[in-house]
């Protein structure tokens, strides 16, 4: 497989993920919102994305969500 593909792959699995995640608590992230996220360092890691997506989804004004991920941590690390 590819490079270019394996990373289309992977970037519609990670998108998948996120969405799949807001959508148990009837929240969507828009198109920039989701690019922002997905460009994140550590955004390829699905415990990473997860752990970032119950961060926003608990951050409380959803609207300012773009704050958030100003925010969110760059490693799993404490």
């Amino acid at each position: 497989m590819s490079n270019i593909l394996h990373h289309l792959l992977l970037c519609l699995n990670l998108k998948e993920i996120v969405e799949t995640f807001f959508r148990k608590y009837n929240k969507v992230l828009d198109e920039k919102q989701m690019s922002m996220l997905l460009k994140k360092e550590f955004s390829h890691n699905p415990l990473w994305l997860v752990t970032a997506c119950e961060e926003m989804r608990v951050f409380g004004d959803f609207r300012k969500v773009e704050d958030k991920f100003n925010e969110l941590a760059v490693t799993l690390d404490g």
